[in-house]
């Protein structure tokens, strides 16, 4: 499936819900019109807010300059709706340029002018646009907490009866989740996004981005036909917005991408060079990458590499960023060059490939090393603050036993008394330590057998490794050898007989596909790809190998990059071959979907294929004549986690969860 992020969302929403969209210069003159008839000062600072929104996006200068004779006027009028107001605007406006700091220091000001009346509705109204605006600040520095506010808001909008910020919120909610591929979830809040009732005119254009993002969630769970409708929705509200042009080019995104999926390539390609034009009009970088990537597609797909390299050069240079677009944009032209048989130019490519993706996992161990370095400065202080507790404990405990020798001197009476004190205290503190020592000693013994049963695993796994890497060599440096100089000596025989040279062409024919047996047996007992480039690509070389040999076997690689230790990588992609061998040999299934997904500090690999499934329970009773206790011991070694899904007749899903930092 192509590859499309849409972080582009998470700052297109929030430049919306500002304010700051591009408008007419007779609305600025007809605002303008109004404020030489004004009379009171909140009636002039409320104008000039209008005014500083509609040109802070094309003029700042001017932008700045009318926030600021605003805020004049509302400070004049005493009244504190209007002040927050003007500093809200102030804030949206460092926020559009992204002077983030003083953009939170003015909604800061604004909240605080607002909450000494709070039960105001207007107040109210103002107050969630703010929460809303410093929101999409939060979304950028944690996703996690940003959602919890963001649901958070939902009932303070609908108390207040604020549609325009109700489906904003909405909208956002959804992205969140559409960038974690919780794709159900995110179609239910595009749908009630945009399903709030229609108030302002400015709502045309967020409705048109949730109908895209209802179209790109089909996209993506492979829901083709379902997203029609959602383009054509979208296409109507634009034509009512009159603004916000890089939508279009979103639209024109998804309708060349639907029109690519059809095959309808000519279609596509009108669609995709129109939205290319209008996102190089608006400056929409990501834009421009997402549309030329499927152009290369289209046009690798057609045969016109010519044209196909023309695009996939024009991606790289946009410099977006050097993990996903410079990587896979490097490899599409070497790809293409081979093609055209521009051998050199497809070995610079690949060169520059190879040295990019090397700096990038050297920056990758760096910050891995400075995360160690922390978490061991961290540890440190916290064994210090420990040991200044005990060292409190102690002088306490010295101090009770001042007070006691004093007590037994100055009242003999309470001599006894403090002596059955002191006894239950210590027979109290003697049975916590004999607690404390027996669950030391428990958690120590716990401790021992697990080194002892990881150290086991571990000798047994290499063992295997080493067996298979000495069996390849033998096969490729042995028989394969062997092979290749039985084929020198045929290749020199039976020259002049037809008879002969139809046989000996016949026995070379044989022997290649011989060599080529051996060299897939020689892989599959140690893949060299695993070494040299990483589990994404060993795992992409398998797919590739096993669909030369006739198996309906789709991959998919989102976000890796060889984030994993080779020990680990080398662990998931032996289950992933006996996952995949025993679906060919057990299940009988005709198509197997292999995916490797990366997602925050968690590594997932999926298998699932269309076979004849199997009853679960029944499994997981009897896994140890099964082969399911080897995948699962090697799963436990890399505290990792297995989870099974099947039904007989309806296939099975195995997902493999995996911590990066474990």
């Amino acid at each position: 499936m192509l590859k499309i992020i849409v972080l582009w969302l998470l700052t297109i929403i929030p430049a919306f819900s500002s304010g700051l969209q591009k408008q007419s210069s007779s609305l600025v003159d007809s605002l303008r019109n109004e404020l030489k008839f004004a009379t009171s000062d909140t009636t002039k600072s409320h104008l000039l807010v209008s005014i500083g929104n509609q040109l802070s996006s094309s003029d700042s200068l001017i932008g700045s300059k009318t926030l600021q004779e605003a805020l004049k006027y509302a400070i004049k009028s005493g009244d504190p709706y209007y002040i927050a107001n003007v500093y809200t605007a102030i804030g949206r406006f460092n926020q559009f340029y992204n002077i983030i700091d003083r953009a939170k220091s003015f909604y800061k000001k604004a909240e605080i002018l607002l909450t000494k009346d709070a039960a105001n509705t207007r107040n109210q109204k103002l107050l969630l646009l703010i929460k809303q605006n410093y929101l999409s600040l939060r979304a950028k520095e944690n996703p996690n907490e940003a959602l919890k506010e963001a649901l958070s808001l939902i009932p303070l909008a609908e108390k207040v009866g604020d549609q325009v910020t109700l489906g904003n919120i909405y909208n956002n909610i959804g992205v969140w989740f559409m960038n974690i591929s919780a794709y159900e979830k995110a179609i239910d809040y595009f749908k009630k996004s945009v399903s709030v009732k229609l108030i302002e005119p400015r709502q045309y254009a967020r409705f048109a981005y949730s109908f895209i993002n209802l179209a790109a969630c089909n996209y993506r769970r492979d829901r083709i036909d379902l997203m029609p409708p959602y383009l054509d929705e979208a296409k109507k509200n634009m034509l009512k917005a009159n603004d916000r042009q890089e939508v279009w080019a979103w639209y024109y995104n998804y309708c060349g991408l639907y029109a690519y999926e059809k095959k309808q390539y000519k279609r596509a390609e009108k669609d995709l060079l129109n939205g290319l034009s209008i996102a190089k009009k608006e400056n929409d970088a990501l834009a421009q990458s997402n549309l030329l990537g499927t152009l290369v597609k289209i046009n690798q797909a057609t045969g016109n590499y010519p044209l196909a390299l023309r695009y996939a050069e024009a991606n790289y240079h946009l410099r977006l960023d050097a993990k996903n677009n410079y990587l896979g944009m490097l490899e599409s032209i070497a790809e293409i060059n081979g093609k055209l048989g521009r051998y050199r130019e497809a070995y610079q490519a690949m060169r520059t490939y190879t040295v990019l993706s090397d700096s990038i996992q050297t920056s990758e161990k760096t910050s891995n090393l400075n995360e160690i370095a922390q978490k061991f400065e961290a540890a440190d202080k916290e064994r210090q603050i420990l040991q200044l507790q005990h060292d409190n404990e102690v002088k306490s405990f010295a101090l009770q036993k001042n007070g006691l020798y004093t007590g037994l001197l100055t009242a003999v009476s309470l001599l006894l008394l403090t002596l059955v004190i002191l006894y239950f205290q210590f027979n109290r503190h003697h049975k916590k330590q004999l607690r404390q020592h027996k669950q030391l000693h428990q958690l120590e013994m716990e401790k021992i057998g697990q080194k002892n049963k990881i150290s086991l695993l571990s000798a047994m796994l290499d063992g295997q490794e080493s067996e298979r890497t000495r069996i390849a060599r033998d096969l490729h440096d042995g028989l394969g050898g062997f092979l290749s100089a039985l084929k020198i000596e045929l290749s020199g025989t039976f020259k002049t007989d037809v008879t002969d040279q139809l046989l000996a062409t016949d026995t070379l024919n044989r022997i290649d596909y011989a060599v080529d047996e051996l060299r897939f047996i020689s892989q599959n007992l140690m893949p060299e790809t695993l070494i040299k480039y990483g589990l994404g690509e060993a795992i992409k070389s398998y797919c590739a190998r096993m669909r030369n040999k006739g198996v309906q076997l789709l991959c998919q690689l989102f976000h890796y990059s060889k984030d994993l230790s080779q020990d680990k990588e080398l662990i998931l992609y032996r289950i992933m071959q006996e996952l995949v061998t025993n679906a060919i040999k057990h299940a009988q299934a005709t198509t197997i979907f292999v995916q490797l997904l990366k997602s925050d500090n968690k590594v997932t690999l999926t298998i699932e294929d269309n076979g004849k499934g199997f009853d679960k329970s029944l499994l997981l009773k009897n896994r140890a004549g099964s082969g399911l206790t080897n995948i699962m011991s090697r799963i436990e070694y890399i505290d990792g986690e297995l989870d099974i899904h099947s039904e007989p007749g309806n296939g099975t899903t195995f997902t493999i969860e995996c911590i990066i930092t474990s």
